[in-house]
């Protein structure tokens, strides 16, 4: 018997004993037991979540400074900005190129006087109306 086996036997064990909260953890690891031995079976597959807690960490320490959002749109804004800066960090990319390539059909609508000024549409032709 391998180690898989062994540890499969001893979970089964586990799930089966009378101390509630081995039982029930045990129980819970049999039922994610296919993937607990991915690492193993799928090359690139890290044993451990280190990089997803990694990816994670400047959005906590983001939201535990900032004391998080005041409403839902809110959330899903920085939701979707941490999501995009931890992307072009993996992939080597500039954060600022890519939010400015993302954003440039919708800024290309519009255009200020001062930073005072309400945001209207820019004129596209100099022809006079």
């Amino acid at each position: 018997m391998g180690l898989r086996g062994v540890v499969g036997h001893l979970l089964r064990e586990g799930a089966a004993c009378h101390r509630v909260a081995t039982a029930a953890v045990c129980r819970k690891i049999l039922k994610s037991e296919a993937h607990l031995w991915m690492f193993a079976e799928v090359e690139g597959v890290a044993p451990d979540s280190n990089a997803a807690e990694r990816a994670s960490r400047h959005g906590v320490i983001w939201r535990k400074l900032s004391l998080g959002t005041a409403s839902e749109a809110g959330s899903r804004f920085v939701e979707r900005l941490l999501s995009a800066v931890e992307t072009c960090r993996q992939r080597g990319q500039s954060v600022a190129a890519y939010l400015t390539r993302a954003n440039a059909p919708n800024l290309r609508h519009f255009h200020t006087k001062s930073a005072g000024d309400t945001p209207r549409p820019m004129r596209l032709s100099t022809a006079s109306p």
